[in-house]
């Protein structure tokens, strides 16, 4: 009898090891949220100039922006620091964060609000010929990976316009949505998106299911960017705001729920 209790101990042990990790599990929240929304500040974001770092500055801020009951928290700014706008400028910015590597799921979400105010909106419309905003970030498989966007062309002109083409040459970019719109508004111009990934991948026509993660372990993560094609303005103070709420990729623990 006394050679048993040790294996008695062990058997008991694990159970109550076992009841453990499954009152943790059943405690704890169905859902991760990789990146949050930006009332808690700008922690981990920085901004950075792709092209036209002669003609404006970019920043990142705390200030918020109410439309109509709701704050967004985070303004985008880039100002002007070029006197004499060349006549064919383009001017792309973005900010992003690092991820942390997560498996793709059939329930992983990407949610994002963004918000250009009437005024901005008006007058970059009638002074420059197309504007863009996107938010991209990396998937991996291996060595394989692909940096997929999901783009809103806000408005264009015959002189620019803006397909899937326009971006054939930047390396690893998969245009997974383009939207547009043409729209003149009587208020602030919003985007509000929130999609399945895993969707959205199974209509691409050469999308191969496997283990693919989304982030990366080097440099990549997510990004929102904004892409400005020939400005002509005679305003020297110019500058422009674009207010975030939020930028979020979901993964639920369980596939079958989804946001």
């Amino acid at each position: 009898m006394k050679d048993k209790m040790p294996l008695v101990s062990v058997i008991l042990i694990a159970i109550i090891l076992s009841l453990s990790e499954l009152y943790v599990f059943l405690g704890l929240p169905i859902h991760v949220v990789r990146n949050g929304s930006f009332d808690e500040g700008l922690n981990y974001w920085n901004a950075e100039m792709i092209e036209g770092e002669e003609l404006v500055n970019v920043s990142l801020g705390d200030g918020s922006n109410q439309h109509p009951s709701e704050n967004f928290h985070c303004p985008l700014t880039l100002s002007r620091i070029n006197m004499t706008w060349p006549p064919h400028n383009y001017i792309w910015v973005k900010m992003y964060q690092l991820l942390p590597e997560h498996t793709l799921v059939e329930s992983s979400a990407l949610k994002f609000r963004m918000m250009i105010t009437k005024t901005d909106f008006e007058r970059l419309s009638s002074e420059s010929d197309a504007m863009m905003i996107y938010v991209g970030f990396m998937i991996s498989r291996g060595l394989e990976k692909k940096f997929l966007v999901y783009a809103w062309v806000l408005f264009e002109t015959r002189l620019t316009r803006i397909t899937v083409d326009t971006f054939n040459e930047l390396a690893f970019w998969r245009i997974v949505r383009l939207e547009k719109s043409e729209q003149r508004l009587s208020e602030n111009f919003e985007i509000t998106s929130t999609t399945s990934i895993w969707k959205d991948l199974e209509h691409q026509e050469d999308w191969v299911d496997g283990d693919w993660k989304i982030g990366h372990e080097r440099a990549e993560g997510i990004e929102v960017g904004i892409m400005l094609w020939n400005v002509e303005t005679p305003d020297f103070s110019w500058r422009l705001n674009v207010y975030l709420d939020h930028l979020d990729i979901t993964y639920y623990w369980l596939d079958n729920l989804m946001p």
